[in-house]
């Protein structure tokens, strides 16, 4: 079980990661004086509804965009990242 404790680890990692970038995008379009996207985000990472292809609504204030279902669905059968 060690190995999907690693992948979800890594899936983990991946997003945690692809959201942190968004946040530092955003940080700089706000310095820049540029319009920053609104709206609802993707839970995972942070894209935005007029990012994203398509945003589904979870539990409460959860949200997944469709490029973050894709890409655990790669990770999960054994794909690498982006």
């Amino acid at each position: 079980m060690a190995n999907g404790d690693d992948r979800g680890s890594l899936i983990e990692q991946f997003l945690a990661t692809r959201r942190r970038i968004r946040e530092i995008e955003r940080k700089a379009l706000e310095k820049t004086g540029t319009p920053v996207p609104s709206g609802h985000l993707c839970s995972f990472c942070g894209n935005t509804q007029e990012e994203a292809r398509i945003l589904i609504q979870g539990i409460g204030e959860a949200r997944i965009c469709a490029q973050c279902i894709a890409q655990i669905r790669n990770m999960l059968n054994g794909g690498g990242g982006e």
